[in-house]
């Protein structure tokens, strides 16, 4: 193999001071850098001189060649078939898909994958989603949802269920915001599970289906199957899908005090607070022209029933006919904007709220209304919680949604004309995230034997107080507030700043000179036991006075290593803090298994994998083989891997690095290790993507990558081009694109898996009419093709295209080790239900 310096662009005839300083300045580093990019890249560098950009890529490729790094132009066929021969692959995780690959992913080819996203991870039929189309806003339960669009866009069959697109929908993805839904599916299941959750939430589930949960373990998406009591579930801390409706403040805070005390028969709404009595009265002068009757109501109470006229009834739409049992949100307010949303809910909660110190509760004899409220709270960021209190005589229940704790505090965004807030004293860990256990552990993990020694150097004052509160009260206290999670952020970094200076003065320290030594020993944030053991001899109690050569280079070897670990720690503690902030937690209270012999559903969603639902908004599950691959690429060649790097171009936000630890875990490897080999790009734009991919090749060499996953690669392409009018610029820059992937894999003798979006052919009547995005461009640089689908519980993925494989399918499955075979039962099973 050349080494560096023999790759330097001085090395290249033609590269002379100027030309190589322009080329460096377009992140040309290398011969190989140069021989990876297009023309129009080099000679966007070069002034636009396309001839000598065309001259100096076939001269660095020749070098390449000159260097065997780079096949002849010509070579026989046989001299090919060696080569061929030795080919890299990384293994799947599966033997089954390895076979159908002929030994795993192989170096210097594209490999792409699509399918749709399997089905069996669906919820019921009653389940609340919040969607919207053309700037409407509905909240609907799902198989109403999906009735509507059954009945817009056609069903088909698709595996054990049915399918519906809904390209017009959008759903409240995993971080909050909206996301394309694609499709919507269901099937009929036996069972299902159903969830209660100490906040109010009721869900009901199939097995497989998972939900974001956090423990000791950090953060996972968790099967429904596998939660306990006491598991705490994410919900979303706001959701931000909105329409652009408005109205009047007035009008907006006058139909809040409907729904919350509002009567139909006859038309009215009683309060006893004289100041909202007084302000209705005025209200209905000025914006109906007539002077509204008022009568005292409840005796002793002191209510005043204020009659509204018919002039009120277009105002007031469906609520005017509703009793207080089946009233709700009306769905024009769900499309208005926060500002105006805001007002309603002052509205609601002055008709029908109690606020007291630390405490606000609305109530109502509407489940449905006080739901929908929720998620109108969430779109101002305030979590609820929901509670049912029966009544004493008949079967009348009130349903009652409170704000508690930090929450109150949020509240102000919702611009109360007559009460106040309630006063709430902070309390440190009264709401939060929980993840205090979790947080004891790897703060431990880092410190060890050296926490005495890094809490006496180096935290002061408030500092001080979060230490003690992670080394010892967080071990007690279940829920860590997020004040306190900012300020363990602040602890942690400047533990990883202490280790990194450690880091930094160890390659100066002579470990012959005892001055030297003992200086380095009392700034080290580290204690010799927690290194020793590794020297093979010597007193662990302290320090050696001096060190011969052999013994150095041990210990310096033995410290840096523990450093590295520790830093591998902390980096993922401080990962999992900000993952963890930007949801709340709900603590299941209750599980069980139902019989189920109707239809449950879901959302395709490829952005995030994820939708909110739910009675209270919850984050409800929705790629594998990627997160699979990014671990075993890691590991030795016996073991599948190639002693390798892995780079992940994350185009939907769906890479998750507690995937990745969960992966390696599973497999018996080191979660940390595998974390810190794996570099992310967030591509925020198809310029960006393109922008990633072309600065590829120095961070390749650099940090020895075997395998670059783009994941996905057309998703910004097809968000971006839209409509028959930009197709040929959306093709021609996808072309380019894939080009360039496929030249990095040759050249720098990598692994590309790409996943591609898929569409159905609206022209196929017969068969499964699922085919990838992208075209013919796609389809003509993609090396191998594999399309997955789902079968029951496992999964299906069959050869599409390939230079030489022969078109089969093979079956695997997903569980915590990613991608993994069957069990041997199954395929037995399978085989004699054939017969």
């Amino acid at each position: 193999m050349a080494t560096a310096e023999e790759l330097e662009l001085d090395n290249l005839e033609g590269v002379g001071p100027v030309t190589k300083q322009k080329l460096q300045e377009a992140g040309i580093y290398s011969i190989m850098d140069l021989a990876a990019r297009g023309v129009g890249d080099v000679a966007d560098c070069l002034n636009g001189d396309t001839a000598k950009a065309s001259e100096l890529i076939n001269k660095a490729r020749a070098k390449l060649t000159e260097m065997n790094i780079l096949a002849k132009d010509f070579v026989s066929a046989k001299e090919l078939y060696t080569r061929r021969q030795n080919v890299e692959r990384i293994s799947t995780g599966s033997k089954n898909l390895d076979d159908l690959l002929a030994g795993g992913v192989e170096t210097g080819a594209v490999t792409e994958f699509y399918g749709e996203y399997g089905s069996g991870k669906c919820v019921s039929a009653d389940t609340k989603i919040v969607y919207s189309n053309d700037e409407q806003v509905h909240l609907d339960d799902i198989a109403a949802v999906y009735e509507k669009y059954r009945g817009q866009n056609g069903e088909r069959r698709f595996e054990e269920g049915y399918i519906v697109p809904v390209p017009s929908v959008k759903v409240v993805g995993y971080d909050g915001r909206p996301a394309q839904a694609t499709y919507m599916y269901r099937e009929k299941v036996r069972r299902i599970v159903r969830l209660r959750t100490e906040g109010g939430r009721e869900l009901r589930l199939t097995l497989p289906h998972k939900l974001l949960t956090i423990g000791e373990r950090g953060i996972r998406w968790v099967s429904a199957g596998s939660l306990v009591v006491g598991d705490f579930i994410a919900t979303p801390k706001s959701v931000t899908l909105e329409g652009s409706g408005t109205t009047h403040p007035d009008d907006a805070f006058f139909l809040g005090l409907f729904a919350a005390k509002g009567s139909s028969d006859p038309l009215a709404i009683a309060s006893s607070d004289m100041r909202i009595v007084k302000w209705m009265v005025k209200y209905i002068e000025g914006r109906f022209g007539f002077c509204p009757t008022v009568r005292s109501v409840y005796r002793g109470t002191g209510a005043e029933a204020v009659f509204l006229g018919d002039q009120v009834r277009e105002l007031l739409g469906d609520l005017a006919a509703r009793d207080p049992s089946t009233r709700h949100v009306p769905s024009v307010v769900l499309s208005w904007d926060h500002k105006t949303v805001a007002h309603f809910l002052a509205g609601y909660i002055e008709g029908g709220g109690r606020l007291k110190k630390g405490r606000v509760e609305i109530s109502s004899e509407s489940g449905r209304l006080v739901e929908e409220a929720s998620y109108l709270l969430s779109r101002l960021g305030v979590s609820c919680a929901i509670s049912i209190r029966k009544a004493k005589v008949g079967s009348r229940c009130t349903h009652i949604l409170a704000l508690r704790g930090s929450d109150v505090f949020k509240s102000d965004k919702i611009p109360l004309r007559f009460k106040s807030w309630p006063s709430l004293a902070r309390h440190v860990g009264e709401r939060g995230a929980p993840l205090g256990r979790y947080l004891r552990d790897e703060f431990r993990r880092a410190t060890s034997s050296g926490g005495r020694r890094f809490r006496r150097d180096a935290l002061r004052g408030r500092q001080a107080e979060v230490y003690e509160a992670l080394s010892r009260a967080a071990c007690r206290r279940r829920m860590v507030s997020d004040d306190l999670l900012i300020e363990a952020k602040v602890v942690l970094e400047g533990m990883a700043e202490a280790l990194r200076r450690n880091d930094r003065m160890l390659s100066q320290v002579d470990f012959a000179d005892p001055k030297s030594l003992n200086g380095f020993a009392r700034s080290l944030v580290l204690v010799l036991p927690d290194v020793s053991p590794n020297l093979g001899s010597g007193d662990p109690s302290h320090y050696p006075r001096s060190a011969s050569p052999r013994v150095a280079d041990a210990l310096k070897s033995s410290i840096r290593s523990e450093i590295e670990r520790r830093l591998g720690v902390i980096q993922r503690a401080l990962a999992t803090i900000d993952e963890a902030s930007k949801f709340s937690w709900d603590e299941i209270t209750e599980k069980e298994i139902e019989e189920h012999e109707g239809f449950v559903y879901d959302l395709v969603v490829p952005e995030g994998r994820s939708f909110v639902g739910g009675n209270l908004p919850t984050l409800l599950h929705n790629s594998q083989i990627c997160h699979t691959l990014s671990v075993l690429v890691q590991q030795p060649h016996e073991k599948g891997g190639l002693q390798g790097s892995a780079v992940y171009v994350d185009t939907e936000g769906t890479f998750r690095p507690e995937r990745i630890a969960e992966i390696a875990e599973a497999r018996g490897f080191d979660p940390t290790t595998c974390l810190e080999n794996i570099i992310v790009a967030k591509a925020y734009n198809s310029a960006h993507q393109e922008l990633i991919v072309r600065e590829l090749g120095s961070i390749i060499e650099k940090s020895k990558v075997k395998l670059a996953v783009i994941d996905s690669a057309v998703a910004h392409f097809r968000a971006e081009y839209l409509g028959r009018a930009t197709l040929a610029e959306r093709q021609q820059h996808l072309n380019k694109f894939f080009h360039n992937i496929l030249r990095l894999a040759e050249i720098y003798n990598i692994a590309v898996v790409v996943t591609n979006q898929v569409q159905a052919a609206p022209d196929f009547f017969f068969g499964d009419p699922t085919r990838p995005v992208g075209g013919h461009v796609v389809a003509h640089m993609s090396t191998y093709r594999i399309y997955l689908r789902k079968a029951a519980k496992s999964r299906v993925a069959r050869m599409v295209d390939s230079p030489y494989h022969p078109e089969r399918e093979v079956v695997f499955i997903i569980n915590e080790k990613g991608i993994d075979d069957p069990s041997e039962e199954a395929p037995k099973r399978r085989a004699s239900s054939e017969k």
